[in-house]
């Protein structure tokens, strides 16, 4: 796979509006305390809130963007190639649950059973709860992608449509999955599957449905948690085209997590879905002759 040299300006661009969003956070912090000192109102909750996960959120992201830099100081790899995702995988599912760590336990002292970590003598069954709906789901992600395509394609010329499906195409996973599985070694293929099918799930699930969802549910409800939970869930994946399917089963791990109270239930699944994701993109490569 040919790799492309990375565009600064974008990249500048997108670190700049970052540290601005840390700057404001920071202030807000300072404005907190300083009203507190005198006795006023807290801006905040005292337990974690939508400042706490915007908090968190960025602190990702500056991590998962300092590891990146550092992995292309250090080894001189191209930005598009194969290694750089799979060794960020790892910074940004630790950042994701260390982020999570630090507000819930250490600087609100809560249980982890808020989030739908606790004992659960019935986890065997939730846990095949979560495989039985973990098997449908990447047909209900492709079905939603589906119909999301042609509802845009009523708006968008077909010259227009087939640009944006090509310029997603550049970045995107299907060709991440032919390189991982027939162009590198056995070791990145085994390190991107165990990240990708348990790693990952296991903190996004953390994240996103325990983390976000319990946040923003004390703040707006029940609904309105589902729909932006999700939302974040989608958009964090960074791709376009398959956000509504991506949207779509977000909304069905975060309503399993409803239904069982514990994460083990959106986890299995979310793992479930990954892992034939892989098999069913391997075999769209294979038999699709693009492989290697």
């Amino acid at each position: 796979m040919q790799s492309t040299a990375p565009e600064p300006v974008e990249e500048l661009d997108l670190l700049t509006a970052t540290l601005i969003v840390s700057l404001g956070l920071v202030l807000l912090n300072l404005w907190e305390r300083r009203r507190r000192q005198r006795g006023q109102p807290p801006l905040f909750a005292a337990q974690w809130s939508v400042k706490d996960l915007l908090e968190a959120a960025v602190l990702v992201f500056l991590l998962v963007s300092f590891s990146g830099a550092v992995v292309l100081l250090l080894t001189g790899w191209e930005s598009q190639s194969l290694q750089v995702p799979l060794v960020l995988l790892l910074p940004q599912s630790l950042g994701m649950v260390g982020g999570v760590s630090w507000y819930v336990r250490v600087k609100y002292r809560r249980p982890w059973a808020e989030l739908g970590l606790r004992p659960d003598p019935h986890w065997a069954g939730r846990f095949g709860l979560g495989v039985s709906y973990g098997v449908l789901t990447p047909f209900l992600a492709g079905l939603v992608t589906v119909l999301a395509l042609v509802l845009l394609g009523t708006f968008l010329s077909p010259e227009g449509l087939n640009r944006l499906i090509a310029a997603e195409e550049q970045n995107s996973f299907y060709q991440f999955i032919q390189a991982l599985f027939f162009q590198a070694s056995g070791g990145w293929m085994v390190w991107g599957t165990i990240l990708f099918v348990v790693v990952g799930p296991v903190a996004e699930e953390i994240f996103f449905r325990g983390f976000a969802y319990q946040t923003l549910r004390r703040r707006f409800g029940e609904p309105t948690a589902m729909l932006g939970s999700s939302l974040l869930f989608s958009l964090a994946h960074g791709r376009l085209l398959a956000a509504p399917g991506l949207f779509a089963i977000g909304l069905v791990f975060v309503r399993l997590y409803q239904r069982t109270g514990t994460l083990v239930t959106s986890m299995a699944a979310h793992a479930i879905h990954n892992a034939l994701l892989l098999l069913i993109l391997l075999a769209a490569v294979t038999f699709g002759g693009t492989g290697g």
